[in-house]
């Protein structure tokens, strides 16, 4: 079975995925696939560098470069998508886990959903999102564009299978995941 773990940037699903991989099931995480692709020589380093020249320094992809072009035009976000979307999704097939949890910040955006069988939503309400970001060292405008540039919650509350709201602490979302992992019939 693959589940996706999905949520809003500021969610918590990072650390719902790090408690799920500590309890000793297979976990993948879209970030970190995309960032291993961006790396010179793997093919998305190359896409990236034929479609935003100006982010290449020394065979290295400028990520903060790269976020501030594409966050401030969606026709660009649109082409990065349309370039590492499909080789993120590639890399995933190359797991035949069972179970395997994916973390997909972008699920429903990206067209993912219909590659897995099960969808986990970490939840939060806007505010505390809002400030988990400026907590982490986001600046304000920053943070209110990569939050408006997602799905809404009560969205994504209407497509996924089971969601868990992360307003509580790190003991709480331990327990939720627990909880979820035991009605699904894992043990660990």
């Amino acid at each position: 079975m693959r589940i996706a773990l999905t949520g809003s940037i500021g969610s918590g699903k990072s650390s719902a995925l790090k408690i799920i991989k500590d309890l000793g099931f297979k976990t993948l995480s879209c970030d970190e696939i995309n960032a291993e692709l961006l790396e010179y020589p793997h093919e998305g380093y190359f896409k990236i560098a034929s479609a935003f020249k100006d982010c290449i320094k020394d065979q290295q992809v400028d990520k903060k470069q790269l976020a501030k072009i594409v966050f401030k035009n969606d026709q660009e976000l649109d082409k990065l998508n349309r370039l590492m979307h499909p080789l993120i999704l590639k890399e995933i097939n190359t797991y035949q886990d069972d179970p395997l949890f994916v973390e997909v910040p972008l699920l429903y955006e990206s067209g993912f959903a219909p590659y897995f069988d099960y969808v986990l939503l970490i939840y939060v309400d806007e505010e505390i999102a809002f400030q988990r970001l400026l907590n982490r060292g986001m600046k304000y405008e920053e943070a209110l564009e990569r939050l408006r540039k997602q799905m809404s919650v009560a969205e994504k509350l209407r497509l996924c299978d089971k969601a868990i709201d992360n307003s509580g602490d790190l003991a709480d979302l331990k327990r939720a995941v627990e909880d979820f992992l035991k009605e699904f019939g894992y043990a660990w």
